[in-house]
């Protein structure tokens, strides 16, 4: 790691407590749950008066 990188971390993170919070807060949201995605073929579509699957 170059000098300039370990100065900008030691400012931003400067006691071991700073980088332990960091680390648990980081991890925090890797651990979220991932957001629905949805897609069209997924919605039933009216088509003369009769609801089916959008592939048909």
């Amino acid at each position: 790691m170059q000098e300039l990188e370990k100065s900008l971390l030691r400012e931003k993170y400067p006691t071991k407590e700073a980088v332990t919070t960091e680390i648990i807060n980081l991890e925090a949201i890797l651990n979220l749950s991932k957001s629905t995605e949805a897609f069209m073929s997924d919605i039933p579509v009216a088509h003369s008066g009769r609801w089916q699957n959008a592939d048909h």
